[in-house]
């Protein structure tokens, strides 16, 4: 069990060496031991020490979400140093704020990623190539004093200023949150945790480490690269024990398996990071077994569990929303009006959590540290947040979810700020105006929708506004579909009222191509599919799959019945870039016709 006064290089020493030869980290194309976890990341920590000497400072990596990313993470803590992910799927300009807003000296990557790395350092930040490290480095830990309040990562969210901003995170924290997991989850070294987070973000870090804290197995799947529908064989295979994802991922996987499809080991079932909705229960109930328990969580960046429930088959209760239960160990919450006052049973109030363990903050972000934290007035060494979550009272402590106080809103378990959407959208020479909001589709899926009034003359397409964004945004935060409008609608008081704007319809969208009919029947097929999925009413063989409001997860349904109706695989991320109806026809026509 992890002690509250152990930070993580301290106790990952003592499981290492106690679990040495046990499978540490397991993914689709490798597998670390505890011992070779300890050795790799050891090495790593002394490479860094050479190179830039003792100290607390920033360290970037630029990695896949595999067993180097969690080398490299053990490693930039172990030599005191801050942990700064840099997702490579991003954006150069957002990669580039990222590392220059970090401060970061150092920027570790591996020869798949070294010329990318490169260019985005740019001669300034020192970049270094993990697997052409000196074999010759010790594989024994620096023996460093690492204080409890040390920083261990900072990783970056959407910010309301059109910035990304860094939620900073400490070994304090992070051990009473593992301790509070392992105790409620009851984790032991027989555990196989299967994560559908990446280890760029806090989820998929949080997943890594309650893993490594018990002696666990860390079994990572990636949907966006080895598709939703490959998750049931990856739980069956690992004989996972625990599953942990996002519930809009979870909706997919579920969609993803055969009726009567069950995982018998699986015996928790984790989702959190958004809403959770009566169908995930209701597919949770279809496919773990009786003795499986579904946690729900309400929680955030700022501050690890908040609240949680442990629910199993049996469970019942009322509405569509999942409840989130009661207070997680070591912090309190209350529910306040809009005056500040408790809020009774039955009425909504903003979650406000007091605990010893928040966040530091936002790293050089004292303005907006300060807007959402402020002291305890009864004890110094507590602190209040603001969560922006809002819930609704039940008369037992429990409560239930009612969306956000502000614009903030939750696409897959990303933060998203739409003011750094309508931001960048407004830097568009073609848009007067913008709006963006989150819509829930009829899947319980959120949505963004951009809405734009355009300046006199052609207005924009929906494919330019679309590269506009994705030049700058991750994929996260480009909108699914864009709806052109003469004026926004406004309310009395002057600002938008966003509930009078129009859904965005099933015509398709204006794009840079003309519409062209699909020519055959496989792009007729695929067109229909396309349709189905996109809830347009016409697809041409020319459109792209992203302009017409695609993403990572639609794609993972469409490679689904493209398998059932062609009998050909064709990974998402090809779908992805093979990009149109066309194209897509093509590679199909040229497969063979998969087992």
């Amino acid at each position: 069990m992890i002690e509250l006064d152990e930070t993580i290089p301290t106790w990952f020493a003592r499981v290492a060496a106690r679990h040495a030869d046990r499978p540490a980290v397991v993914t689709t194309g490798a597998t670390r031991t505890y011992g070779e976890l300890d050795r790799a990341s050891a090495r790593i920590a002394h490479a860094l020490l050479g190179l830039r000497g003792p100290g607390a400072e920033s360290v970037a990596a630029l990695l896949d979400s595999g067993v180097e990313a969690a080398e490299v993470f053990l490693g930039i803590v172990r030599a005191g140093k801050r942990y700064v992910p840099i997702d490579p799927g991003l954006p150069d300009a957002r990669a580039a704020a990222i590392l220059d807003d970090s401060q970061a000296g150092v920027l570790l990557t591996d020869a798949g990623h070294l010329g990318a790395a490169t260019r985005l350092a740019g001669g300034v930040v020192r970049v270094v190539d993990v697997t052409a490290l000196d074999r010759g480095l010790p594989t024994t830990p620096p023996a460093l004093p690492i204080p409890l309040d040390a920083h261990i990562w900072i990783v970056y969210t959407s910010g309301s200023t059109g910035q990304p901003k860094g939620l900073l995170q400490t070994h304090e924290n992070l051990a009473q949150y593992l301790r509070a997991y392992a105790e409620a989850f009851r984790l032991t070294p027989e555990d196989r945790l299967t994560s559908l987070f990446g280890l760029a973000v806090n989820g998929g870090l949080h997943d890594l480490l309650i893993s490594l804290s018990t002696g666990g197995r860390f079994c990572p799947w990636h949907p966006a690269r080895d598709g939703v529908a490959g998750v049931g064989r990856w739980l069956r295979e690992q004989r996972t024990t625990v599953y942990s994802s996002v519930p809009t991922v979870f909706r997919h996987v579920a969609a993803s398996l055969a009726e009567g499809e069950t995982f018998p080991d699986v015996r928790l079932v984790r989702l959190w990071g958004e809403a959770s909705y009566r169908r995930d229960f209701e597919a949770f109930c279809r496919h773990f077994p009786d003795g499986c328990r579904l946690v729900n969580r309400l929680g955030s960046s700022e501050t690890g569990p908040l609240r949680w429930i442990f629910l199993d088959r049996t469970a019942t209760f009322a509405g569509n929303s999942l409840p989130v239960g009661w207070d997680a160990p070591d912090v309190e919450t209350a529910l306040l009006d809009e005056q500040g006052r408790p809020a009774p049973a039955g009425e909504i109030g903003e979650i406000v959590a007091r605990s010893r363990y928040l966040s530091p903050g936002y790293w050089r972000r004292p303005e907006q540290t300060a807007a959402a934290f402020s002291e305890d007035p009864w004890d110094s060494a507590v602190r209040l947040f603001r969560t922006g979550d809002m819930a609704r009272l039940l008369p037992d402590g429990n409560c239930v979810p009612m969306g956000r106080r502000d614009s903030q809103v939750k696409v897959r378990g990303h933060r998203v700020e739409p003011d750094e959407i309508e931001q960048a959208l407004l830097r568009h020479p073609a848009v007067r105006e913008a709006v963006v909001v989150g819509l829930r589709d009829a899947g319980d899926d959120t949505r963004l929708i951009a809405y734009v009034v355009p300046r006199p003359g052609p207005p924009p397409t929906t494919s330019a506004l679309r590269q506009a964004l994705a030049a700058s945004l991750p994929p996260a935060l480009v909108p699914t579909a864009f709806v052109t409008l003469e004026a926004l609608p406004q309310a009395q008081n002057g600002k938008v009222n966003r509930r009078a704007l129009p859904p965005p319809g099933t015509a398709r969208p204006a794009l840079d191509v003309p519409y062209r009919a699909p020519g055959d029947d496989v792009e007729r097929a695929l067109a229909r599919i396309w349709q189905e999925i996109l809830g347009l009413d016409a697809v041409g063989t020319d459109d792209a799959f992203l302009d017409l409001g695609g993403d990572s997860l639609r794609a993972m349904r469409v490679v689904a019945r493209i398998v059932a109706a062609f009998r050909v695989e064709v990974p998402a991320a090809d779908l992805l870039a093979v990009s149109t109806v066309a194209d897509l026809a093509r590679v199909i026509r040229g497969s063979a016709p998969a087992s």
